[in-house]
């Protein structure tokens, strides 16, 4: 099933195969928490194609928002930084798939009207450091691209997935 679906994946984003298959199964353990794990890794994937972040690290920025003390702590910084109620600690926590979370901190950026090339330096390194990001140039990343270009990625998967079920393959 994961195999398939992986597949799919793959050609959906152009990765290589064999490289998304070793991601995966590196990330195991981490994945594990996860409902859907195929759906979250496809989504950590996309996100991982636009913006250039490798999928291990998205989990450790959204990580911080886990619990309530992490997501309070990390939101009021975010807010702080936007100058406005611009992200809500409880939505951060209760969203569990670490992509919905991702753009959740992207977006707050966004939509209080910001580019990364708009900031100056010492706002750059104060939002990276608000939305628990290692240096400025992973805020560069977190800024980077459009996440609606590869959303049919995912929802493309999905159809091939019932596609396949359909056609009598074993899942």
């Amino acid at each position: 099933h994961e195999v398939q679906r992986l597949t799919v994946v793959a050609q959906e984003l152009n990765l290589d195969f064999g490289e998304l298959v070793n991601t995966f199964g590196e990330m195991g353990p981490a994945m594990a928490k996860f409902d859907d794990v195929g759906r979250t890794f496809a989504d950590l994937a996309r996100i991982a194609k636009i913006t250039g972040f490798e999928m291990q690290d998205i989990l450790g920025i959204v990580e911080k928002f886990d619990t309530f003390e992490g997501a309070a702590k990390q939101a009021g910084k975010l807010n702080a930084a936007l100058g406005g109620n611009f992200v809500n600690a409880m939505d951060l926590m209760m969203a569990t798939n670490p992509a919905e979370r991702f753009e959740m901190i992207r977006d707050s950026i966004l939509n209080a009207g910001l580019s990364f090339g708009s900031m100056s330096y010492y706002q750059k390194k104060f939002f990276a450091d608000a939305a628990g990001l290692k240096d400025v140039n992973d805020l560069s990343k977190l800024m980077r691209g459009d996440m609606d270009a590869l959303a049919g990625a995912t929802e493309k998967e999905a159809k091939t997935m019932d596609d396949l079920k359909e056609m009598g393959y074993a899942m």
